[in-house]
């Protein structure tokens, strides 16, 4: 998210080459309250997300993950008192499981980091160069 992604972002997705779709497939009950939080951020959602991965250690490693996670949206300045309500409500965290059974029976995904690229399933950590190479065949 940190390294590739930019680069994704700058060469092929801003000059309309590339449709990406970021789907939540957390390893962690931690993860899973970050992907509430980033739903929660509804139009800031990419921006949480970037928050979320360039802070990971801030939120996920607190005694309380949520108290963390609305300090994070503070610093985005997302309502507090709603996005409280939308992080406590049920409903969020049985949404991004179902998106990772989705994932799970879909892709065969089991774990992360995973890109599907025109369908394909590619598992792992890969380099800008290996992403280009995907993205180029692809295209």
């Amino acid at each position: 998210h940190r390294e590739v992604l930019p680069h994704i972002q700058s060469r092929y997705i801003d000059t309309g080459q590339v449709r990406f779709i970021y789907r939540n497939f957390p390893t962690s009950n931690a993860a899973i309250r970050g992907a509430v939080a980033a739903r929660c951020a509804g139009d800031l959602y990419y921006k949480m997300l970037d928050v979320l991965f360039a802070r990971v250690g801030a939120w996920a490693e607190a005694d309380d993950v949520d108290r963390a996670l609305i300090q994070q949206a503070a610093a985005l300045n997302i309502d507090e008192e709603d996005f409280y309500a939308c992080i406590n409500d049920p409903s969020q965290d049985q949404a991004i499981i179902a998106v990772q059974l989705q994932a799970k029976t879909e892709f065969d995904i089991i774990g992360t980091p995973t890109f599907v690229v025109n369908g394909k399933v590619v598992r792992g950590k890969k380099t800008v160069e290996q992403i280009d190479a995907l993205i180029n065949k692809a295209l």
